[in-house]
């Protein structure tokens, strides 16, 4: 007895694939103005603190045990963060709290 095979289906060319589309969503730019949130983060990094543990009301030195030299290095960090932004007229020692960093870093940016 001959071997009779099913009947063959008309190939159909495999699916074609579509590339994902491509990201077209501009890069992250920090914002031009500090917010509370921005330098929130960078304390938290150059302290180690979460920045859940920080608020506005917080004592830097007291609160946080933050001197003077970790507060220039905020600065340079808040610096390198915002270039617009002129920190160099900031005094460190005038900020005590949180709150007066970003008291000081608004007004900065107030007065470019």
């Amino acid at each position: 007895r001959p071997r009779r095979h099913p009947p063959r289906s008309p190939r159909r060319p495999p699916p074609q694939r579509t590339p994902a589309p491509a990201d077209t969503s501009p890069p992250a730019v920090p914002a031009a103005e500090p917010t509370a949130a921005s330098v929130l983060a960078i304390i938290a990094d150059k302290t180690g603190y979460p920045v859940e543990a920080l608020a506005p009301e917080l004592d830097l030195e007291a609160d946080l045990g933050i001197d003077s030299i970790k507060r220039v290095e905020i600065l340079g960090a808040v610096s390198e963060t915002f270039p617009a932004l002129d920190v160099n007229a900031i005094n460190p020692g005038d900020i005590r709290l949180v709150s007066d960093l970003l008291a000081l870093l608004k007004g900065a940016a107030d007065n470019p």
